[in-house]
């Protein structure tokens, strides 16, 4: 049952309750969402991340920490099409494509297991900073190619 972590209020005692979720992953409901939010910016009731209104969104899963995952993957997401528009570009003859291929499957190993990682240090807070300085020099990296494919798109 979903529970107010501020107010107490859970669906029992109240039928019309939302859940709302920020990219802290801490769960407030609709009501205390409007009340500590007035100015559009505060802290979490939880951990103090400093939060803006307007970046909550109605919780769909009942476990928090699936919604932060969720929230995780679609930020890095966004980042990533640069390596699915890769992956796809360029024809090759059949033997230059096998051995690309399995160049390409090693790399798509390493990329997933790295995707992984950075998804499950940003979940779980560890390494925060270094996981956020990694995205952001990758960003910088790949800025042209990450421009072109939202072009594409």
């Amino acid at each position: 049952m979903r529970e107010c972590t501020k107010c107490k209020s859970n669906e029992y005692t109240n039928k019309n309750l939302v859940m709302m979720v920020n990219e802290c992953g801490h769960p407030l409901c609709k009501n205390c969402v409007e009340n500590l939010f007035v100015r559009n910016a505060g802290p979490c009731h939880v951990c103090g991340k400093t939060l803006r209104k307007n970046n909550f969104w109605e919780q769909v899963f009942d476990d928090p920490l699936i919604e932060k995952e969720t929230h995780i993957r679609r930020r890095l997401r966004k980042v990533d099409s640069v390596f699915i528009y890769n992956l796809k570009k360029g024809r090759l003859s059949f033997a230059a494509g096998v051995q690309r291929l399995s160049r390409e499957t090693n790399n798509n190993v390493d990329f997933v297991f790295r995707f992984e990682t950075i998804v499950c240090n940003l979940c779980f807070g560890t390494d925060v900073e270094e996981t956020e300085a990694e995205i952001n020099a990758f960003k910088e990296a790949n800025a042209e190619l990450i421009e072109k494919n939202k072009k594409r798109f």
